[in-house]
């Protein structure tokens, strides 16, 4: 009976202080913002890649570009970038 005691102490002991650790990652959690919705405009400058490329799914084609973008309006205004 006694061993049975200090048996479910021990595991009371051990449950409480497991449970009362704190973990790095819970106030990054706090942090992260959600990311925001912006809409961009752009010129392209070049295409600079163009094929056809079949959907994993379907035998159907899709046109695939690679485009050199000027961005003139929104937070990215003034840059060049490729999609």
């Amino acid at each position: 009976m006694i061993k049975k005691i200090a048996f479910l102490i021990l595991l009371l002991i051990l449950f409480v202080s497991l449970s009362s650790r704190v973990f790095a990652q819970e106030d990054s959690f706090q942090q992260i913002e959600s990311p925001q919705e912006e809409t961009l405009e752009a010129t392209v400058v070049e295409i600079l890649e163009e094929k056809e490329i079949s959907a994993e799914f379907s035998e159907e084609k899709q046109l695939y570009q690679k485009l050199e973008l000027f961005v003139t309006k929104g937070s990215l205004e003034d840059k060049k970038d490729y999609y």
